[in-house]
């Protein structure tokens, strides 16, 4: 469904037929524009995304050792 509505508005923003070249032609160029400012602002989400995974994973890493040198040192102190 959500495929639907994405393909009906990317519809919805052609250039209408009944409109010159020119204006067709600077429609266009408007919506490049857009692409390209909305590109390079996925990239910068994508960016902090991946800074907080990376961060995600360095405290899963850390919670990991601090866990098994808990299980090291109940282990240990058995017979």
């Amino acid at each position: 469904m959500r495929r639907f509505k994405d393909i009906n508005t990317l519809i919805d923003k052609l250039p209408d037929l009944a409109e010159s070249p020119e204006q067709q032609d600077a429609r266009i160029e408007a919506l490049l524009k857009e692409h390209h400012a909305l590109r390079q602002e996925l990239g910068i989400v994508m960016q902090e995304a991946e800074q907080k995974l990376e961060e995600v994973h360095g405290c899963y890493d850390v919670l990991a050792q601090h866990s098994l040198a808990q299980a090291g040192k109940l282990g240990g102190g058995r017979p």
